[in-house]
């Protein structure tokens, strides 16, 4: 019988993402012979070819990419039920690993936390935050417990709760030309340089539900990863923005106002995997973060 072991999905797990032997056995902390040595014995017992060489890569073959489909479901969970094991020899509950798929949203979740890691102070918590983050396929497959998102998703295995309706607003100097016009139409915008996280615009509302279906020439686009940033470039004079109506402060340089006639609405959502929806440490952040 033929056995597959942990060490196998990650030998084909790291040979993916890596794409050459060196790599792979470098990220592994083998010698590349050693690497060689358990990619064939592996081969002998399946019976099948795993991987071949492309150039100076390699590529899986279908074998190798049955088994690494397999690998990036599997390996999230043998981590998980490690660390639940070591919550449980040095006296935690559980550890809830939140996703957070919008940058602004972060700065709203440390007060949601607060309360939670005062009510639950055996729950260990992470945190998973990037511009890039595949955050439905980390759900899915494991990587995150829970998902922080103003854009929810429509699958059978998931479940989304609302926590919090907010405002995107566009952020101004005091002085700027539009700073007192209302409503703003999508071509006020054209020609102003306009400060965004570095995302791809269709995931910007800005875009999606004001600029392109208005017509016409876009602003210049700007982008930054700072919020604080963006704010002190508006308040100088060099541009405009537009951000959660939680993260606009009270200052006397800048203004804020209404996207459009009717302003652009949104909520943010908490997504949980349906199998989970009686986890106590994910209900109660889901009702201590509605509270937020």
């Amino acid at each position: 019988m033929n056995y597959l072991e942990r060490q196998h999905l990650e030998i084909l797990h790291t040979l993916s993402r890596e794409g050459t032997l060196s790599r792979a056995a470098q990220a592994l902390a083998l010698s590349q012979p050693a690497l060689t040595h358990s990619i064939r014995r592996l081969e002998e017992q399946l019976g099948l070819q795993v991987w071949q060489k492309q150039g100076r890569g390699i590529v899986l073959t279908r074998a190798g990419r049955t088994i690494l489909r397999a690998a990036e479901q599997i390996l999230p969970r043998f981590s998980k039920l490690e660390e639940e094991l070591e919550n449980q020899r040095s006296g935690l509950s559980s550890t809830l690993t939140i996703g957070v798929e919008c940058h602004p949203c972060h700065q709203w979740l440390l007060g949601s936390l607060r309360r939670f890691l005062d009510r639950f102070p055996k729950t260990d918590t992470r945190i998973v935050r990037d511009f890039q983050f595949a955050a439905m396929e980390a759900l899915i497959h494991h990587k995150i417990d829970l998902l922080i998102t103003p854009d929810p998703y429509e699958l059978a295995s998931l479940s989304f709760y609302d926590l919090k309706p907010y405002e995107l607003r566009l952020v101004l100097p005091a002085d700027h030309p539009l700073a007192h016009k209302q409503p703003l139409k999508p071509e006020d915008l054209a020609g102003q340089v306009l400060f965004t996280y570095p995302v791809e615009i269709t995931r910007l509302d800005i875009y999606t539900r004001f600029l392109i279906p208005g017509g016409g020439d876009l602003p210049q686009r700007r982008e930054l990863d700072s919020h604080e940033m963006m704010l002190l470039l508006v308040e100088a004079g060099r541009g405009i923005t537009v951000m959660p109506d939680w993260l606009i402060p009270d200052h006397p340089g800048i203004v804020s106002r209404p996207v459009g006639p009717r302003g652009l609405h949104k909520v943010l959502s908490a997504g949980i995997r349906k199998e989970d929806a009686d986890r106590r440490d994910i209900r109660g952040f889901i009702d201590l973060a509605g509270q937020n």
